[in-house]
């Protein structure tokens, strides 16, 4: 059963995936778009048969962003809720108010997004953050709120180029740990290298002493000999 339920999880993440949008990459964007609807759509399908509430509500709020659906954001949220986690509550939010954008309704949409930004701990995602306050950006201005606008794309903007400076900085810890690492085999190599050398030189000093030893006998045989 514990096998089942693992494999079911992994092919409605895989659904997911590709009915989330960008995987798809053959045929018009109109053919493109009905494809993602159907993989989401046989994600949800299956979820709710087998009581997979994360996938449900994921598969929900994919289409809620596909079709602009108040109703499936809204669903998509709840379960989301009932799942417990923050993060994807806040997502929940968002995509709620952007379903508003599309509607014309920014008023609504900025109660959502604020909404979105409520449980501070949603800090610790920067790249949610920020595409929360490029939303804000886009609502306020849409409301001829400028000074708001502009305060929320200052923040968007602050934020992105500190989620690529993070990014560089963990490519560049990523290329130290690899250097390091080939740094560290060297170093093996290196004293593999030298214990064998000594082994060798060890090995050729006792193999000459046995021989000067061998030929001081064969000498002092030869004197009994004689």
């Amino acid at each position: 059963l514990h096998e089942l339920r693992r494999d079911t999880a992994q092919y409605l993440n895989y659904l997911y995936n590709v009915g989330a949008g960008g995987i798809l990459t053959e045929g018009t964007p109109t053919q493109i778009h009905a494809e993602e609807i159907d993989y989401l759509h046989r994600c949800l399908s299956i979820a709710q048969r087998y009581h997979y509430t994360y996938f449900e509500a994921q598969a929900k709020e994919a289409l809620a962003e596909h079709e602009d659906d108040i109703k499936l954001a809204e669903e998509a949220l709840e379960l989301f809720k009932k799942y417990g986690d923050v993060y994807q509550i806040a997502g929940a939010y968002r995509t709620l108010a952007s379903c508003y954008h599309a509607l014309d309704d920014n008023e609504q949409a900025l109660v959502y997004l604020s909404k979105a930004l409520e449980d501070k701990r949603i800090n610790q995602a920067p790249d949610l953050v920020a595409s929360i306050r490029e939303q804000l950006s886009v609502a306020y201005a849409a409301v001829n709120d400028k000074q708001q606008s502009d305060y929320n794309r200052n923040i968007y903007i602050d934020l992105q180029e500190q989620t690529r400076q993070d990014r560089e900085l963990e490519a560049r810890a990523e290329t130290l740990d690899k250097s390091a690492r080939q740094l560290n085999w060297m170093i093996l190599a290196v004293l593999v290298a030298i214990i064998l050398l000594l082994f060798l030189l060890w090995l050729f000093n006792h193999l000459n002493q046995r021989q000067k030893e061998d030929h001081a006998l064969d000498d002092l045989l030869e004197q009994k000999n004689e």
